[in-house]
């Protein structure tokens, strides 16, 4: 607190017990102090007063001082960072400065609803899944977008919600940079029902990925999944979904 505010109502309140005492027969008051023995309640009770004042005042300049912030989650757990992220080049602003007071189980339910730009501001990285690529049905190449999917090395693993997601993709290779990609999780409704996959393209690639290990790094959500009408619906989806991760991962690399 401002100490020159702290000593203007400490004075005042001085001035108003002065006021106050003025008021009274002070003989009287004093006899009456004296014979009951009590002269020295007389000094505590001045003194609480100018006490009470004083935290009154206190606590009125210091809340008209302090804007509002917003509630923090106030646990001592915070998220273990098993992977780090790759996109070491571009970094995005929001992983500059991780809060110590975000707890694991918040960050989870982040990734479980999908929200995983908000989890990346959190963690101070992306999020990142890392995996060995297998084969799979090959409905992405048959659509003109080969997929790589993506077994995870944890069977624990946390999967974000079911949707499709612009990432960045890290192949064990010594690749310089990571590769730009979109990834859809899923049990691809429009072809009828199939276990849950995680099915990641990478734009401007042309490569065998197969048995070889990723890191996905989630960038942010682009949409939820459905089902379409047609495999010829779903391709034109796909091919606005790319655009969107484009400029997604473009907004991270400025």
């Amino acid at each position: 607190m401002n100490k020159k505010y702290q000593n203007g109502f400490f004075i005042f309140g001085i001035v108003l017990l002065a006021v106050m005492v003025t008021q009274l027969d002070f003989n009287e008051v004093w006899r009456g102090l004296r014979h009951a023995g009590y002269w020295f309640f007389a000094v505590v009770a001045l003194w609480g007063v100018l006490y009470v004042l004083n935290t009154a005042a206190w606590y009125i300049i210091i809340k008209s001082q302090v804007p509002p912030t917003p509630q923090a989650i106030n646990t001592p757990q915070t998220i273990n960072t098993q992977h780090p992220s790759p996109n070491t080049h571009h970094p995005s602003p929001l992983t500059q400065h991780p809060s110590p007071n975000i707890c694991s189980s918040y960050i989870r339910q982040l990734l479980q609803a999908g929200n995983v730009s908000e989890a990346t501001a959190c963690l101070g990285r992306h999020f990142t899944i890392t995996g060995r690529v297998v084969h799979g049905e090959h409905i992405g190449t048959s659509l003109g977008y080969p997929t790589a999917n993506l077994l995870p090395d944890d069977p624990r693993q946390l999967i974000p919600a079911a949707g499709v997601y612009a990432v960045l993709v890290s192949p064990n290779t010594h690749h310089p940079t990571p590769f730009k990609g979109m990834m859809n999780i899923g049990t691809r409704p429009t072809f009828g029902q199939h276990p849950q996959t995680l099915e990641v393209h990478l734009l401007h690639y042309q490569g065998d990925l197969y048995d070889q290990r990723l890191s996905v790094s989630f960038v942010s959500r682009i949409r939820e999944e459905r089902r379409f009408d047609n495999a010829e619906t779903l391709k034109e989806q796909i091919k606005q979904d790319a655009i969107q991760a484009e400029q997604a991962i473009k907004k991270i690399s400025r």
